[in-house]
């Protein structure tokens, strides 16, 4: 399936996936330069599928490949989470809220975190 909105939350083109997004702080204001880790969750282990770095605007993208979370193709959707990452060190995660079974069709993905934007 081939998605060419790039505003979309989610675009899958074959095997590659993207899945972007927008980090704000407690103040609701775009947070820029912050790394920003899409990991998938199984119920067997976890496996970091990718990362990206927030733009002035908070905005991020994680690009991968459907083999990154497909086991033997028996999990053709991922469960995401994130990390977030401030000076190299971990800020903020999003693991007690998974994304589960994400497509194109997820809403927009904003991710709040609790520093000043």
């Amino acid at each position: 399936m081939d998605n060419s909105n790039s505003n979309a939350s989610i675009t899958v083109n074959g095997r590659n996936w993207t899945v972007r997004g927008t980090v704000i702080g407690s103040n609701e204001k775009p947070i820029p330069e912050l790394i920003v880790e899409a990991w998938d969750k199984d119920l067997v282990g976890q496996q970091c599928l990718g990362r990206g770095t927030t733009n002035e605007e908070g905005q991020f993208e994680v690009s991968f490949v459907n083999t990154a979370f497909n086991n033997m193709g028996l999990d053709p959707k991922p469960d995401l989470y994130f990390v977030i990452f401030q000076n190299g060190t971990a800020v903020a995660n999003t693991l007690d809220n998974v994304l589960d079974n994400v497509d194109e069709s997820h809403p927009p993905i904003v991710l709040k975190i609790p520093l000043e934007g």
